[in-house]
């Protein structure tokens, strides 16, 4: 009886197993989904009130690492995805690895980057011609009146009608440096007459060719990757960029005088492409905004603080520093520059005298 009665437990227990191996064993109770495949990206999740679909911005730069520049979209980069929870996220292309600084505003126009950082005369190249303005000689006399002039009432609005006009967002100014001249050889600038017949490296747009000419220079339009070897062999005399850039790009290995002319307080603006800018939702436009606004601090600040302490670096490296009749610089510029109908022909006169105020 006993031996019959574990021969019935045992066939119960191998059933039992054989059941519970069964294919109908894996199929959902009716608790149970089985979840649907889609491609769509699923709703941000809602993080104290925040809730925005997942967005990633491509940000260029000609700039290298460490420079200002590309410490500012760092800030940027590390503002917006700390406010957005990650959710908005950036990549920088540092380098000119994506775009040099000849192609990026064409790039950002037609949506191969989102953002970048770029001088107004390439707006000004692309059409908008009045807003050269803001890169011409003398306009500022430093950071504090520019930064002032470009987030004021007058500012804003300029900004607008450039944004508008270019189908970009302006987003926020940078400031880059005060140009300066620096000279290959050994000289003693004090006054424009000083420059004259000088074959002086300037950027390839209108407004810095009409500047070296005030000069009285002989203006040499040059790409800037092209001027370390340029001033190397002698192709050309002088250069007028950033102190910063001056340090960055080594120039004063193949320079011997700097002349603090003063004659461009250099403001650049952290752009976005139109079309990414309206796709963004209005809380992450707001986020956007406040993160360019840091960033473009973030660079200021850094430029002033280089300029506080490369001067003496440049005097360390052998460099003669020179400091120029200033006012007969700004009164001679001034006068060629202003005469010149080509340039200042199609400016916003009116925004021009409320800025120089």
């Amino acid at each position: 009886m006993k031996k019959m009665l574990s021969m019935l437990l045992a066939a119960g227990l191998i059933f039992g197993t054989l059941v519970g191996c069964s294919p109908a064993a894996s199929q959902p109770t009716p608790a149970q989904t089985v979840p649907e495949i889609s491609s769509k990206v699923p709703d941000a999740p809602e993080k104290d009130g925040l809730a925005m679909e997942p967005v990633k911005l491509v940000a260029n730069s000609a700039a290298n690492p460490g420079t200002a520049e590309v410490i500012a979209l760092e800030t940027f980069k590390k503002e917006i995805e700390a406010a957005s929870d990650g959710l908005i996220t950036v990549e920088i292309y540092s380098s000119g690895t994506l775009f040099s600084s000849d192609t990026e505003i064409t790039a950002l126009a037609d949506g191969e980057i989102d953002m970048c950082i770029t001088s107004f005369d390439w707006f000004a190249e692309s059409g908008s011609t009045w807003v050269s303005m803001f890169n011409a000689p003398y306009l500022f006399a430093s950071y504090d009146d520019a930064y002032k002039a470009l987030t004021g009432e007058n500012g804003k609005q300029a900004m607008e009608r450039l944004s508008e006009e270019q189908k970009v967002k302006i987003l926020a100014p940078a400031y880059i440096g005060t140009r300066q001249l620096i000279l290959r050889k050994d000289a003693e600038v004090q006054t424009t007459k000083d420059l004259k017949g000088l074959l002086l490296r300037v950027p390839t747009t209108a407004t810095y060719v009409a500047m070296a000419d005030a000069m009285g220079a002989v203006a040499t339009p040059m790409a800037l990757d092209e001027v370390y070897l340029s001033l190397s062999t002698g192709a050309i005399d002088a250069i007028e960029v950033p102190l910063s850039v001056m340090n960055s790009r080594k120039f004063f290995e193949v320079c011997k005088t700097l002349v603090l002319t003063n004659h461009l307080v250099n403001m650049k603006v952290i752009t976005m492409n139109g079309q990414r800018w309206d796709s963004l939702s209005a809380q992450a436009q707001e986020m956007v905004q406040q993160a360019a606004e840091k960033a473009g601090l973030a660079c200021d600040n850094t430029v002033l603080e280089q300029e506080n302490t490369l001067i003496k670096e440049m005097e360390g490296h052998g460099l003669k520093v020179v400091e120029p009749d200033v006012a007969e610089f700004q009164a001679t510029v001034l006068e060629s520059f202003m005469s010149n109908q080509e340039i200042v022909g199609d400016w916003d006169m009116e925004m021009y005298e409320k800025l120089m105020g």
